[in-house]
Parts: structure tokens; C-alpha cells; sequence
């Protein structure tokens, strides 16, 4: 039976009291240390079998260790158990003394049917890197708002380090492996990130401000829950978002909702990663995707953006932290990453 959190019944806190409370930050890891595998939303299928050891072998050369879930094979429905089994699992990675970062194998459509049944107190008290992208947005948007742990955005385990990562030049997937290794390991900020394909200024400006984002249906999604977080956290910070299968309709309403919110009215920067739109959803008479940014962003007066940054579906992504602060400067098409995400 389905059962929200006790943790999750309590009154969601006042916007200025989590604005107020300190970012969690996890333990620095060290070359050496394991990481979790967990399957929070889709499940693991026979199919992706191969594309999954591929990249369990990809952070095993990075020089970790790798400890599966139990649940990382449940099937409920298309997610890899029932909510209360994949809410359990997760538990299980955090309270793990053995286990010091959390990888995802997959995205999907799950992590709204179990962020109500997570404890958010042991997730505090127990701070871990929570790796992944897509659905696992919701998760971390969760985790940031109800425990305040910086989220991390970056690749998954069945494409993120497999067929995509295979599919980019030695150059593109050495940036790639150091960029994490910085971001987990190094005791600095992660600092530029590199431009490893064309980047675009659709706006220029610069600006400084905190690092929010994923994939842009999902955090669009939280608006009116307990995990989207207050107005006010969104001033002067740095959105940014990617988006798949989704036609420019449909990302053009979730950007409009944003704005109605208030989000884009307070933000100070923009950071667009890849967005691919679906073939058949491109018209003649339609505008394109950056006329609808920057429209609904404020037009010419608007703030910087920075566009086609390297992390989204479809390619090896760079790590993107949550909840950390950054430097935009789209002129340059410079996105430096100034604070660090971890501690010790």
C-alpha cells in the first residue's frame, strides 16, 4: 500500500526559512571509494544488460568501486519496483556507511510516485552525491528542497557512460572523466567547464548566482509541491535546463509557466543544454527555439543566456552541480562552476 512519509506530512517550511537554511554538502570522495548503483525510476531491462556494464566498467576505471542495490532488478509496472521499494532502496544507499556517492542507471517516469516516502532527515544526516539526469531531476529537486543536499546532474548509468560516451572523439571523453573527478574528488570547485561542442550567446551578459536545474518538464512539474522551492531562492540564480521528445509547443508552455510563477522574472542567467526537438513538431511558421527563449525571458532587456552546453539526452554530459554558485559570462560563452559541491 502506498504510504506518504510521516517526514513528508509535516508543513512544508516557509520559503524564507529554507532560503535562510545552510546547503548540505556531501563528503569530498576519494579515489578508492564506492559508489551505489541504484535504479530509482525505469527499470534495469535485459536489453540494456550490456550498456549498464559498460558503464559500471567505465567508473571502475575512474578508480572506483561499485556496489549494486538488491533492487536494481525489480519490475512494478515500468519502474524497477514499487514505489515503496524504490524508496527503501534509496534509504538503504544512504544510511550505507560502505557506500559514499549514489549513481543511477536510468531516467523515467517514477521519482513523482516516491519523493512523498522518502525520509529527508536520514538523507540529511547522511549527505551523498545523488548522480543522474531526467527523472532523477525530481529526486534531486526533492532532496534540495527538503534536505537542502546540492543536487548533481550528470550521466546515468545505461547511456550517459555507454553508447553516448562512446559515441564522442578521445579528446571529448577525457574532458568528460576529468570533469567528474574534479567535481567529486578534487578539494576545489569544479571551475570553466570546458566547451567540447559549439556553444551559443543568445543573449549576452554576465552574471553570478546559484546553479538550479535539470531537465526542464520535470522541475516544471514540481511547481505547487512541497518540492519546488521558494521565489525568492530563484533570485539572481543561474537556471539551467535541457529538454528530449518534447515538441517546442510543449516547451514553450513550460517555460511560460515559469514565467507566470515568477521564476524568469528573477533569475540572473540562463544556461540552455541540448534540446531535441522532435522532428515532426518543427513547422515552417513555427519560431525557433531560441526566438522563444529570449522571448519569454525578458526580450532584448532580458538576461544572459548561454546555449547548447554540453549536458543533456544524448550526449556524455558534464556534470551540472545544484544548489552551488557559478559565473555566466555568454559573450565569452564562459560557465564556471565557483563554488565547490563537496566538503573536507
Amino acid at each position: 500500500m502506498f504510504r506518504r512519509n510521516q517526514e513528508s506530512t509535516t508543513a512544508p517550511q516557509k520559503g524564507s526559512d529554507l532560503a535562510m537554511q545552510p546547503t548540505i554538502k556531501p563528503p569530498r570522495l576519494e579515489i578508492g571509494a564506492t559508489i551505489g548503483i541504484i535504479a530509482p525510476s525505469n527499470a534495469l531491462l535485459p536489453a540494456r544488460e550490456e550498456h549498464y556494464r559498460r558503464s559500471v566498467d567505465a567508473l571502475q576505471r575512474l578508480g572506483f568501486r561499485t556496489k549494486e542495490s538488491a533492487q536494481l532488478r525489480e519490475r512494478h509496472w515500468w519502474s524497477a519496483g514499487a514505489p515503496a521499494q524504490i524508496a527503501a532502496a534509496i534509504h538503504e544507499q544512504f544510511a550505507d556507511p560502505e557506500v559514499h556517492a549514489i549513481a543511477t542507471t536510468a531516467g523515467g517516469a517514477t521519482a513523482m510516485l516516491v519523493a512523498d516516502l522518502l525520509d529527508y532527515d536520514l538523507i540529511r544526516r547522511n549527505p551523498k552525491p545523488f548522480i543522474g539526469m531526467s527523472d532523477i531531476t525530481t529526486y534531486q529537486w526533492a532532496m534540495w528542497a527538503r534536505s537542502r543536499l546540492v543536487g548533481f546532474h550528470g550521466n546515468c548509468l545505461t547511456a550517459g557512460w555507454s553508447e553516448w560516451f562512446a559515441a564522442h572523439p578521445a579528446p571529448y571523453q577525457r574532458a568528460i572523466e576529468a570533469s567528474y573527478l574534479r567535481l567529486l574528488t578534487e578539494p576545489a570547485p569544479l571551475g570553466p567547464l570546458p566547451e567540447l561542442m559549439p556553444w551559443e550567446t543568445w543573449r549576452e551578459g554576465r552574471t553570478h548566482g546559484v546553479l538550479l536545474g535539470g531537465l526542464l518538464r520535470r522541475f516544471a512539474d514540481l511547481a505547487g509541491t512541497r518540492y519546488f522551492p521558494p521565489l525568492e531562492v530563484f533570485d539572481g540564480a543561474i537556471l539551467f535546463w535541457e529538454e528530449v521528445d518534447r515538441s517546442l509547443p510543449d516547451i514553450t508552455l513550460n517555460l511560460a509557466k515559469l514565467r507566470s510563477l515568477g521564476v524568469l522574472d528573477r533569475i540572473g542567467g540562463m544556461v540552455v543544454g541540448k534540446v531535441a526537438l522532435p522532428p515532426e513538431s518543427v513547422a515552417p511558421h513555427h519560431p525557433s527555439l531560441r526566438e522563444v527563449v529570449v522571448e519569454l525571458t525578458g526580450g532584448a532587456g532580458g538576461c544572459p543566456i548561454l546555449a547548447g552546453v554540453d549536458f543533456g539526452h544524448g550526449v556524455s554530459m558534464l556534470p551540472m552541480p545544484i544548489g552551488v554558485a557559478a559565473r555566466l559570462d555568454s559573450g565569452t560563452r564562459l560557465l564556471e562552476v565557483t563554488e565547490r559541491a563537496t566538503e573536507g
